[in-house]
């Protein structure tokens, strides 16, 4: 995984460019995450393996993008070093945090979207399953176990893959 310092630039690349767009993660969600990567990575950490992945993915994901967006701070090999992470760390999203795994196949839907077509429809079609399944899709429902905050900002991904299906 590509340092702490350009990870946080590709962040920061996401938030100034694409996070204006496309609702996926809140800045201080994608830094919460970050925040668990490299703390684990300078000391032995309490937060659990499948949290850790499961973070890894959330900030690789958001970082590929945001080295798309800010293409000429990045080498391509680093914005791929990002991608292929979360990509490997996603089934991890799926079974332990479906509801995160959807603001995770935004991004690569995003990630995907130019070079990619069919992949990127994959990723929606995946995002869109799991969205019906956890009734995003409802526009009366709200799980009873979020808070409705939490809730409308995962039903922003829902629409945000909406769009990209069209």
């Amino acid at each position: 995984m590509p340092d702490s310092s350009t990870t946080l630039k590709a962040l920061d690349g996401f938030f100034s460019c694409s996070g204006k767009l496309f609702h996926v993660f809140r800045r201080q969600q994608a830094m919460a995450h970050y925040g668990n990567v490299f703390e684990a990575a300078a000391a032995p950490s309490e937060v659990a393996d499948d949290a850790l992945k499961a973070s890894t993915c959330c900030v690789c994901a958001v970082a590929a993008v945001g080295c798309q967006y800010a293409a000429t701070l990045f080498e391509r090999s680093v914005e791929k070093s990002f991608y292929d992470l979360a990509r490997y760390h996603f089934e991890v999203m799926v079974e332990m945090y479906p509801l995160d795994a959807v603001k995770v196949c935004t991004l690569l839907t995003m990630y995907n979207i130019m070079n990619k077509a069919t992949v990127a429809l994959a990723y929606v079609e995946i995002g869109l399953g799991i969205c019906r399944r956890l009734r995003l899709d409802d526009r009366g429902y709200c799980d009873p176990s979020k808070n409705p905050e939490d809730w409308v900002d995962y039903r922003r991904s829902w629409r945000t893959l909406m769009f990209c299906s069209r």
